[in-house]
């Protein structure tokens, strides 16, 4: 496993890899957060 993360193959995956993790918590978390204020209005309203 070690030398598949070495050869170019792996070492591409890797970076692809933190690429599209990094893009996805960019577009994650404005959503959460615009999620997580709805949640607290909702909450509010019901007196919770």
């Amino acid at each position: 496993m070690i030398e598949f993360y070495q050869s170019p193959l792996g070492k591409k995956l890797v970076d692809g890899t933190t690429k599209v993790g990094k893009e996805s918590m960019e577009i994650a978390q404005p959503w959460g957060m615009s999620l997580a204020g709805k949640i607290q209005g909702f909450l509010a309203e019901k007196g919770m």
